[in-house]
């Protein structure tokens, strides 16, 4: 029904599954030009797991062994041939599946939520985890997703098949369980939920409360697993945002202490917002060493505000460099997923 000519108020699961398409819609037009199949050809030699049984392509003829093949296996028409049950049975023996089993770690702690003004780096990640969802889909895998926050999971889906649970996926990137407690988060539990074999993992976080011990952590899953990591970043979380020219007095701000990892005030004077903008270079500039010593291969993506401030003559122009700035951050993570 509606009033005075206005739509009717969609419901929050309504504007949720909008939202979900929104990012599907713009993931497609982002891997458009993708050549999957020079990418599945790349990654046929770095399968990671087998699976137990037989496959359906055909390998060989073998005689039947007692305690290893079952009956069903057991190829009647050469096995007649041989004289049945008095002579040889034979079994007809696939080519085992080969799978990979892809896992997507997702940080849902609240710094996510920055930038909410009009994009928030949650949409970003939508994005990235979404791409990654769809680079397993194409490879023919199976995919399991963790969502962790605060010193908890918030979410945990056994590995299956990607299109089955993308737009859950997407709903929990976008709409987070936020989970209460401290700044910490919960990546020791996360980890936790890797399977034991060598395996693929995405994993979307903006590393701003990362500590020494889960540092090591880190570490040890780049040891065992292939550790890829998606790091969201604002252009506003590396400069603060000055005084409106009508008030020309510093204002006070909260802000996030990458030292302390905890949320505190001060006056956003010019001072202020370099030494921020420093520390923030730094926490950048250190987090890349340190994947680069454990090989944890990386990419850094931005949200859209950094060409929003840019000059435009018109708005078209402003939305045309706004599409192709998504389509760019969804490319650099398939190229990070898809890299050998």
């Amino acid at each position: 029904m509606q009033f005075f000519g206005r739509a009717p108020a969609l419901s929050a699961e309504q504007k949720l599954e909008q939202d979900v398409d929104r990012v599907l819609d713009e993931v497609a037009e982002g891997m458009h030009n993708v050549r999957w199949d020079v990418l599945r050809s790349l990654r046929a030699g770095e399968k990671l797991l087998q699976t137990g049984g037989s496959g359906i392509e055909f390998r060989q003829l073998r005689s039947f062994v007692q305690g290893q093949d079952e009956i069903k296996m057991l190829h009647a028409r050469q096995t007649a041939k041989r004289g049945g049950e008095h002579g040889d049975w034979v079994v007809r023996e696939n080519r085992p599946e080969v799978i990979s089993i892809d896992y997507l770690l997702m940080d849902v702690a609240p710094t996510h939520d920055f930038g909410n003004l009009r994009e928030s780096k949650l949409w970003l990640c939508a994005r990235a985890g979404a791409t990654a969802a769809l680079s397993t889909e194409a490879a023919g895998d199976l995919l399991g997703f963790v969502a962790y926050a605060d010193n908890e999971i918030v979410r945990h889906i056994q590995p299956r098949s990607p299109r089955r649970i993308l737009r859950d996926i997407i709903g929990n990137i976008i709409e987070p369980p936020y989970a209460s407690g401290d700044v910490a988060s919960g990546l020791e539990d996360a980890f936790s939920k890797l399977p034991r074999q060598r395996t693929s993992v995405v994993w979307i976080t903006d590393c701003l409360n990362l500590t020494d011990k889960q540092k090591d952590l880190v570490a040890e899953a780049a040891g065992r697993h292939r550790l890829l990591a998606v790091v969201p970043q604002d252009l506003r979380e590396w400069k603060l945002p000055e005084p409106r020219w009508w008030w020309p007095f510093p204002y006070r701000l909260k802000v996030f202490d990458l030292t302390t990892h905890r949320r505190y005030s001060f006056y956003c004077n010019k001072r202020n917002r370099d030494l921020y903008t420093q520390e923030f270079q730094r926490h950048t500039e250190e987090l890349v060493r340190f994947f680069d010593q454990v090989g944890v291969r990386h990419a850094i993506v931005h949200t859209e505000h950094e060409v929003e401030v840019r000059d435009y003559n018109t708005q078209a122009e402003l939305e045309k460099a706004i599409t192709e700035h998504r389509m760019e951050q969804v490319l650099k993570v398939q190229q990070l997923i898809w890299m050998p």
